[in-house]
């Protein structure tokens, strides 16, 4: 399967570089990145097509996973150890790459090994932050990984662009369509380079159907009533559950609305039971000051009686008894008084 062309190419033409497996893992990861990003984006999480967000990105882990085994055990151009990742040489090339007269190269340049790399590394690390997002033990947890999502996947989509604008530049400058060779598998050469005699096919059919297999692995176990997938063993809340914002959305919708007029009920209450207490306290201290200010001290023989407003009628009646008692006294002195 990694059987290659031992015919050397003396001239600057076409060979054959690209395997079939390797041309597949490049259009299936990049169409499954696009429409994850682009659902994840722009669809809302009750969209009957949201959860196909996870489909392909359990679509594009699971193509970068076979890549990485490919890269070890492939065809010579597939192999990690063509890939030049030294970034001391990319002004280099990027200097040849604007020049229409560098010579072509089936090599691996740097610009594209350490994008490839660097799209398979956030390719794994997408699908995981999105698994921990959704299997996380707080909010605040989710909304960390929340973050580390959207971030590996805007970069990767900044390096997809770049990437293509790389390919464009590459297509005026030099007239060398490398995009197409994605899809033939050949590609311009330098004297002396060789190209692959064997395709792959089978590592091909390999591919596709581990890709199926995944995606119908998470389709069975996807329960679209509930919006929830099982994975390894965990349940995670993919999409909006079918009731939503119907019997049971309306029911938790109801339940909240009830619990908040309750409180403000309760807080009403509490408001009112306050200003009761305070009035209350203001009605004692006002009653104590009028009885204190109505209160009235009369000094008889016995001693001092305290006598409220309640009864200043009784005291106007002893007072008088006592007036006429003691106008009695003063005509009975003056009678004896006289009579002697």
């Amino acid at each position: 399967m990694t059987q290659n062309d031992p015919t050397p190419n003396n001239e600057s033409t076409e060979i054959k570089v690209f395997d079939i497996p390797t041309r597949m893992f490049h259009w299936a990861f990049a169409i499954s990145i696009v429409m994850a990003f682009s659902i994840g984006k722009f669809a809302d999480d009750d969209s009957p097509i949201y959860p196909f967000h996870m489909f392909f990105g359990a679509m594009a882990i699971t193509a970068v996973l076979f890549r990485i085994v490919w890269g070890i055990i492939g065809t010579k151009y597939a192999r990690f150890s063509a890939f030049n990742l030294n970034p001391f040489a990319l002004p280099a090339y990027l200097k040849s790459a604007f020049d229409k007269n560098a010579p072509s190269s089936a090599k691996r340049n740097p610009a594209s090994s350490i994008a490839a790399i660097a799209m398979m590394i956030f390719g794994i690390m997408i699908p995981l932050s999105g698994f921990k997002m959704l299997t996380a033990a707080t909010r605040e947890q989710g909304h960390q990984f929340h973050e580390i999502h959207e971030t590996f996947a805007t970069l990767i989509i900044l390096i997809a662009l770049v990437h293509i604008a790389g390919v464009i530049v590459y297509k005026v400058v030099k007239g060398e369509n490398l995009g197409l060779a994605m899809l033939t598998g050949n590609k311009k050469a330098a004297a002396g380079e060789t190209g692959i005699s064997n395709i792959a096919p089978v590592a091909g059919v390999l591919l596709l159907t581990l890709l199926g297999g995944s995606a119908f692995a998470l389709a069975s176990n996807y329960n679209a009533q509930a919006g929830t997938v099982n994975v390894f063993g965990k349940t995670l809340q993919v999409a909006e559950n079918e009731k939503g914002e119907g019997e049971e959305g309306d029911e938790a919708e109801e339940a909240g609305e009830k619990g908040e007029r309750g409180e403000s009920k309760a807080e009403e209450a509490r408001e009112r039971g306050e200003k009761g207490s305070n009035e209350a306290e203001e009605a004692r201290e006002h009653e104590g000051k009028s009885a204190a200010s109505n209160a009235v001290v009369i000094d008889t023989l016995s001693g001092p009686v305290t006598l409220d407003s309640k009864n200043t009628k009784a005291y106007k009646e002893s007072e008088a008894e006592e007036r006429e008692e003691r106008e009695r006294g003063e005509k009975d002195e003056r009678n004896e008084k006289k009579s002697k």
